[in-house]
């Protein structure tokens, strides 16, 4: 399988969550991000408050399930940074030197 699509795929997204600012308690912009891609990808989203998710559409109850969770907010930015937490791209390209980049983590896998 050829991995290169999904790849692109991934830092595209990191990119445009990166860019929008998304602190904690004040998210809806990341939550409407993951919830207009996930709907682009053909899946149906639910959504209470900012916390977006979807079911596989091959779910079966009587097999074993794994839950991904992941935050999606970030921390404030304070004025001694020196670089623009809210930009993915420096003078040599692609730079993840922000807080957001780093603040996607996911917690250990549900396995019911």
């Amino acid at each position: 399988m050829d991995t290169t699509y999904y790849s692109s795929e991934a830092i595209a997204l990191l990119k445009v969550l990166v860019a929008t600012p998304s602190t904690s308690r004040n998210e809806n912009g990341a939550a409407d991000v993951m919830q207009q891609r996930m709907e682009s990808y053909g899946l149906m989203t639910h959504r209470v408050k900012n916390n977006v998710w979807t079911i596989c559409p091959d779910y079966d109850a009587s097999r074993p399930t794994i839950l991904l969770n992941a935050h999606i907010d970030t921390v404030k930015a304070v004025s001694s940074w020196t670089r623009d937490p809210w930009r993915t791209e420096n003078s040599t390209g692609w730079a993840p030197t922000t807080v957001a980049a780093a603040s996607a983590r996911c917690s250990r896998p549900f396995v019911s």
